[in-house]
């Protein structure tokens, strides 16, 4: 009688790629005429300085390309383009692997952002395998700029400053981070900046007024705060993603949501900007 053969167990499945961390940066609307001749304040900075400083991290910036020549002559497929483009930009990135996620949303950047989280739970929220999300926004117009610059802006059409005005997409976008299916773990932390010269407290401020109300079905916390730049600085929103004291925050800030991996005893540098740059 032959004896019975051992069986060789069937391989197993390949894990795919390991669940990586990641950071994204959103920028907000311009500020230059001519773009090739005034480069515009971003993250491009900031993002390129994270990238070399935590090599651990996945950094995706989202970089608004156009000027107001651009704007203002029609040269642009408006602000809906702009957030098509963002999303062909991210889903590049491959997000589907990404367990931890920090966004980074200056100005209409945290507006853009919401939109851009939108789309991408359309289209892979059954792949996500995203644990926590951490919503970050800096001096964002939730509900318009200043009472006396809205009375112009809201006339004005152009579909990147009409996006500051809708605030039923805002509300309607917070709610599906708050009450959607991801992430499992919610950090949404709106800062107001000292003295903005364009976005008041109130707007930057307005989604914790909303929360208040919200009926999570997640694990959802939320804080604000009021970020002060120094009373030298003449243009606190314009210098903000370019001014050392506040990316001095940002990376403590990043550093406390996305932890560096044990061991690393690297001493921390604050960022080195270029010549010319604020603080």
């Amino acid at each position: 009688m032959d004896e019975p053969q051992e069986q060789n167990a069937p391989p197993a499945p390949d894990p795919g790629p390991p669940p990586q961390r990641a950071v994204v940066c959103v920028d907000g609307l311009v500020s230059s005429i001519l773009k090739p001749f005034t480069p515009d304040i971003g993250w491009s900075h900031y993002a390129a300085w994270l990238t070399q400083r935590r090599p651990d991290l996945t950094v995706v910036h989202l970089a608004q390309p156009h000027d107001w020549r651009d704007i203002l002559s029609g040269k642009t497929e408006g602000y809906p383009g702009l957030v098509r483009m963002m999303l062909h930009d991210l889903l590049a990135q491959h997000p589907a692997n990404w367990s931890e996620v920090v966004v980074l949303g200056y100005s209409l950047g945290g507006l853009t952002a919401l939109n851009v989280a939108h789309e991408l739970g359309q289209r892979v929220s059954g792949a996500l395998q995203l644990k926590y999300l951490a919503f970050v926004t800096f001096g964002t117009p939730f509900g318009g700029t200043h009472a006396i610059n809205d009375l112009l802006l809201r006339r004005m059409p152009i579909s990147f400053l009409e996006r500051i005005y809708e605030r039923f997409d805002t509300l309607h976008y917070l709610r599906e981070l708050v009450r959607g299916n991801f992430p499992e773990r919610l950090r949404l932390l709106l800062h107001a900046l000292e003295r903005d010269e364009l976005v008041s407290r109130d707007s930057a401020l307005l989604p914790a007024e909303w929360l208040e109300f919200a009926e999570p079905e997640t694990d959802v916390e939320w804080g604000q705060f009021d970020l002060n730049l120094g009373r030298f600085v003449f243009s606190p929103h314009g210098a903000f993603p370019q001014h050392a004291r506040s990316l001095a925050y940002v990376d403590g800030m990043v550093d406390g949501l996305l932890p560096p991996p044990a061991g690393n005893d690297r001493r921390y540098e604050p960022i080195v900007l270029p010549p010319g740059a604020p603080g």
